[in-house]
Order: C-alpha cells, then structure tokens, then sequence
C-alpha cells in the first residue's frame, strides 16, 4: 500500500478513534484495538500468559482513566502503544 493511501488510512482511523471518544464509546474504542495491543504485548513477553495479563492490565487502565474523563494529547492508538510499551507482568513487577 502506498504512504499516500496509508495517511488516508490512518486519517479515518483517528476521525473514527475520535468519534468514539467523543460519543463515549469506549468499550467499543478499546476492543477495536485488542489484537494489535495484544500483539505488541506477545512480542515483547516471553509467555502468552504473561502477555495476556499485561493486555488486560492495559485495557483495565486505559477504560478507568477514559471514565475518569481522563484525554490524551497524542492520537489514540499511540497512547495503547505506550501503555503496552510501559505495562510490565505482575509477577515481574513483585519480584523486583
């Protein structure tokens, strides 16, 4: 795909994201987005289990701030990019 169709691609996807927020769709927001952040995680963390429980810790956030009314100053899909790159396995975390 050209980086011209690819900008429109991305283009629709942050009016959608947008949308979503807007109207407060937020479980709908985080599922459409479940495979890629679950990917990132899986790509990262040794086990399926462990990505798997980072996956739902960064959804488990990301809805609680959206409820709190929490808005972020980069695009949407960024922001689950960031919070799968900084979640870590709870068991990592409890044994440090």
């Amino acid at each position: 795909m050209a980086r011209k169709d690819l900008s429109a691609v991305d283009a629709a996807r942050d009016r959608e994201d947008a949308e979503l927020l807007e109207s407060g769709e937020h479980s709908r927001l985080l599922a459409s987005y479940f495979e890629e952040v679950r990917g990132r995680c899986r790509a990262a963390i040794r086990t399926d289990a462990d990505a798997d429980e980072v996956t739902q810790r960064v959804f488990e956030r990301v809805l609680r701030e959206l409820q709190e009314g929490k808005t972020y100053p980069i695009r949407f899909r960024a922001t689950l990019a960031l919070a799968a790159a900084s979640a870590e396995p709870a068991r990592r975390v409890a044994a440090r």
